[in-house]
């Protein structure tokens, strides 16, 4: 088949790009060229709605599939499928399992309530889809919206609160350095957990399938894990004892207002139903438990230098939180920054100074400033 994906570097596109190219598929994806693509694919670098660049270099092709990776809201939902349901048989549209109202309970199938109040990344799904329905029915193309759940793999460590993208070894330099991860409710917040390369299997079974045209299909695998039990599986797999702080969920909120939404979010124990998904794709199973998941996580991160390095924002919040508690219950413990690369300190000093203290703006410009100023000393490469 002849694919176009919008995205392509994320967690989850950059997983279906390899596994499309491993099968022998033809490969575009639209992405800002910020960070390596999978060997074997087409790239055109443009924003994702700079649509006249993207023209140009589409012109005159067509798709089989086109898979949006990259649709958070109505407003990405309408430009997306008016540019790309012309250029292609069969649209896809990746939303998320997010969309639905967990508050409700009980098992999450595709036609469960949808809209879950506290969170505006559900809710800007929820806007997608329904953006989708509706000019789908004037529209010839076939369209799929695709709900994953929680996902992860080489570049990911699923986790109720975990850091930026690629950074995900953040967690484990914590715990080498004996800082807390901060939980809440005990880590008993479950949902489906499953690696990329599952996810890819039911996604694939799916592509130019008639059965799958004018539907939502959740696309989860069949572990329903805990976050203590992802806790537990990255001890094992790094070899190392993980303290965790578990408090209160609106005190953490409260210090973390950046994620208090999500935070919200992820509160609640949920289970989504992936019985659609088996009707339509018979060869699909949930092959990878979550304990051998993990452990090829952590191999890869080691394997590849710790991924993109530390997301000192997230450490630097999470010891604010933390030090908050001790501070208010006459703890006289405190945490700060830990120099986890042993590199020249001074710029993820500042780094993590902006990330707790939010200074913004003028902490960015000085960043560059002395990125310049040490790369030009020689002390940076």
């Amino acid at each position: 088949m002849n694919l176009l994906l919008v995205g392509g570097t994320g967690v989850l596109s950059r997983a279906v790009a390899g596994r499309a190219v491993a099968d022998g598929h033809s490969v575009t994806v639209v992405n800002r060229g910020r960070r390596k693509t999978v060997p074997g694919c087409e790239t055109v670098v443009s924003d994702k709605r700079n649509f006249d660049r993207i023209g140009k270099a589409l012109a005159g092709r067509h798709f089989d599939v086109a898979i949006d990776f990259l649709v958070f809201n109505r407003e990405d939902s309408v430009a997306s499928f008016e540019f790309y349901s012309g250029r292609c048989d069969h649209y896809i549209l990746v939303s998320s399992c997010f969309v639905y109202d967990f508050s409700k309970g009980g098992i999450m199938d595709e036609g469960a309530p949808r809209g879950l109040d506290c969170w505006r990344y559900s809710a800007g799904k929820c806007e997608a889809e329904d953006a989708l329905v509706q000019m789908a029915r004037q529209s010839p193309c076939n369209y799929t919206i695709v709900r994953p759940f929680v996902t992860y793999g080489d570049t990911r460590i699923p986790h109720s609160l975990a850091p930026a993208h690629g950074q995900d070894w953040t967690l484990v330099f914590r715990a080498l350095a004996g800082k807390p991860l901060v939980s809440w409710d005990g880590g008993r917040g479950s949902c489906n957990i499953m690696r990329v390369e599952d996810f890819c299997t039911g996604l694939f079974g799916l592509l130019k399938n008639p059965r799958a045209y004018g539907e939502a299909v959740n696309v989860c695998g069949d572990e329903t894990p805990c976050w203590k039990d992802v806790v537990a599986a990255v001890e094992k797999a790094a070899g190392v004892e993980i303290p965790v702080l578990d408090l209160p969920r609106e005190f953490i909120q409260r210090h973390y207002l950046q994620r208090s939404e999500e935070i919200a979010g992820r509160s609640f124990n949920v289970v989504a139903s992936n019985g659609k998904l088996k009707r339509l794709v018979p060869s699909f199973r949930q092959t990878i438990s979550l304990q051998e998941g993990i452990a090829r996580t952590i191999s890869a991160y080691r394997e590849n230098g710790f991924g993109n390095g530390v997301d000192w924002s997230f450490d630097a919040k999470c010891d604010e939180v933390v030090n908050a508690w001790n501070r208010q219950n006459g703890e006289r413990k405190r945490f700060g920054f830990v120099n986890y690369l042993k590199a020249s300190p001074v710029p993820s000093y500042v780094d993590y100074l902006n990330g707790k203290t939010e200074l913004g703006f003028g902490a960015r410009v000085f960043r560059k400033c002395l990125n310049m100023g040490l790369k030009a000393a020689g002390g940076m490469k």
